[in-house]
């Protein structure tokens, strides 16, 4: 199984947020979704209004049920750049 991470500090989640969660459910068996702050931003909507904002917007993205789901506010406490240069963890497809 291919598991695709998707966490945004989307503020809104927009159309292209959308493209990319459509298209990562074409190439991932399971795309996991998070909001989360980003400390190189400040934001103007709390966390859990774009928490909402982006469950409603996965709820009309045509999917099969249970390919795309909000997971709850679980983003890692280093910045995912930090992540990407420790690899990919097996994540992306081949």
């Amino acid at each position: 199984m291919h598991i695709a991470l998707f966490g945004t500090s989307a503020d809104p989640p927009h159309q292209g947020h959308c493209e990319i969660l459509r298209w990562l459910a074409t190439q991932f068996d399971h795309v996991a979704v998070w909001a989360s702050d980003n400390p190189f931003k400040t934001h103007q909507s709390p966390l859990g209004d774009r928490s909402a904002m982006l469950r409603l917007m996965i709820g009309d993205i045509p999917a099969p049920v249970g390919a795309i789901a909000s997971t709850p506010n679980s983003a890692p406490p280093v910045p995912s750049k930090v992540l990407s240069r420790r690899g990919n963890f097996g994540l992306m497809p081949p």
